[in-house]
């Protein structure tokens, strides 16, 4: 099938690694195949700018739950509306980034997880957009 791209699955808890060094060198075990026909792929190009990630733990649920695949746009760019992929202090997370008061806060779409305020002593990269989420349940 034309329409099918063998995005790279990266394991949450490695995602800051793998990214940093290709997602090309992903080896073909670890890719998963996908229709390209519902993605905002603009070019041939820009297909390769996603990859697949499995969520961990329960903080943005009910929008994504721990385990589920979830599909990234590796980009800087991002709305307030986004949930993003970033990493915390070398920790990756999906989290909603926001301005409040002139501080810079983590989101969790759970009630029962507090927001956290990025102090300037923090390292924060933004990895990508969440494009899609592939429920586990």
């Amino acid at each position: 099938i034309e329409d099918v791209f063998y995005f790279p699955l990266i394991w949450f808890a490695h995602c800051w690694n793998l990214i940093k060094t290709s997602l090309d060198e992903i080896t073909a075990q670890d890719k998963i195949p996908f229709s390209t026909k519902s993605l905002p792929i603009s070019s041939k190009d820009d297909v390769k700018r996603f990859f697949f990630t499995r969520a961990k733990w329960n903080s943005m649920e009910p929008a994504i739950h721990d385990w589920d695949l979830v599909l990234i746009k590796q980009q800087n760019e991002y709305n307030s509306t986004d949930k993003i992929l970033l990493t915390h202090n070398w920790t990756p997370k999906i989290k909603y980034l926001k301005v409040k008061n002139g501080q810079y806060v983590l989101f969790s779409l759970n009630k029962d997880i507090d927001d956290f305020e990025i102090s300037s002593k923090d390292e924060v990269e933004i990895i990508g957009v969440v494009k899609l989420i592939i429920t586990n349940s």
